[in-house]
């Protein structure tokens, strides 16, 4: 039993490693990558919300590097960077 259960999470070790390397990225390898369900990421892609690809009109594919852009552009300034902000403004006025 103890040999199945290291089995799989052997298996899926190799996975997420293999999955790491892809600059193209499945349905399923974004899903990881990104730790939402599937069914997110096809919402997600149905209402254009997120850049995929889909040739043929069939399989959806992610570019690693436009996920990451994607993920960038919701940043949520901190505190200090908020202030900061509001310090340039008011010194250019």
């Amino acid at each position: 039993m103890a040999n199945k259960y290291l089995t799989a999470l052997h298996e899926i070790l190799h996975e997420m490693k293999q999955s790491s390397r892809k600059e193209i990225l499945s349905i399923e390898d974004a899903s990881i990558f990104l730790g939402v369900s599937k069914s997110y990421l096809y919402k997600l892609t149905s209402q254009r919300e997120i850049p995929h690809f889909k040739p043929l009109n069939k399989i959806i594919y992610f570019k690693r590097s436009e996920l990451i852009d994607w993920i960038e552009k919701g940043k949520i300034p901190t505190n200090e960077e908020l202030i900061l902000r509001h310090r340039n403004i008011a010194n250019s006025n």
